[in-house]
C-alpha cells in the first residue's frame, strides 16, 4: 500500500514538474524607450554604442557584470596583441604608460568616461533575459533582470554586444 501511494505521488511530481511553472501575467515598468540599446559590456559594446549616440541615436547600454569591459579587464587581456589596430582612440586610453600594457582598473574607467562624456545612460549588473517583441511580432526590446526585478527596455533597434 505504501510503495503504491509512493509510486503514485512520483507520478503526480514529475507530471507537475514537467508541466513547468506558469507565470501570471503582469505589467513590467519601462525603464528607457531608446532608438538604440546595446546589450553587453564588452570595449566593442561601449564603442557601438558612442558610434551610435555619435551618430544622434538616443541610446541605453545594459551590460551582465557589475563593470564594463569584460572582454580585456575580465579576462586579463591587458597586453596589445601583434598587430592589433590601436588607431582607435578608445584603444589609445585604454593602452597608456607601458607601450601596450594596461590595468584592469584603467580599461573599466576608460569605458565608464566614454560613456558618460557620450551622454549615454547605461546600467550593470543586469541580464538580457528575453527580447520583446511588438503586436506585429517585430523586435521592440528587450526584457531584463537586475536586482530590481525584471523590467522592460524599448528600443527601435537591438544591439549585442556581448
Amino acid at each position: 500500500m505504501r510503495r503504491g501511494l509512493w509510486t503514485l505521488g512520483l507520478v503526480v511530481c514529475q507530471v507537475v514538474c514537467a508541466a513547468g511553472v506558469i507565470e501570471s501575467e503582469k505589467t513590467l515598468p519601462l525603464v528607457q524607450d531608446v532608438d538604440v540599446v546595446v546589450v553587453g559590456g564588452s570595449s566593442g559594446a561601449v564603442a557601438a554604442a558612442c558610434r551610435a549616440a555619435k551618430e544622434g541615436a538616443k541610446v541605453f547600454l545594459v551590460a551582465p557584470r557589475p563593470y564594463l569591459g569584460e572582454d580585456v579587464a575580465g579576462k586579463l587581456r591587458l597586453r596589445g596583441e601583434e598587430g592589433e589596430d590601436s588607431r582607435c582612440d578608445m584603444g589609445k586610453r585604454m593602452f597608456t604608460g607601458v607601450p601596450d600594457r594596461t590595468t584592469p582598473l584603467n580599461v573599466k574607467k576608460t569605458l565608464d568616461e566614454a560613456l558618460l562624456n557620450a551622454k549615454i545612460p547605461f546600467l550593470t549588473g543586469a541580464h538580457a533575459t528575453e527580447p520583446l517583441f511588438d503586436a506585429a511580432g517585430k523586435l521592440s526590446g528587450v526584457v531584463i533582470a537586475d536586482r530590481s526585478g525584471r523590467q522592460v527596455i524599448k528600443a527601435k533597434v537591438v544591439l549585442d554586444g556581448q
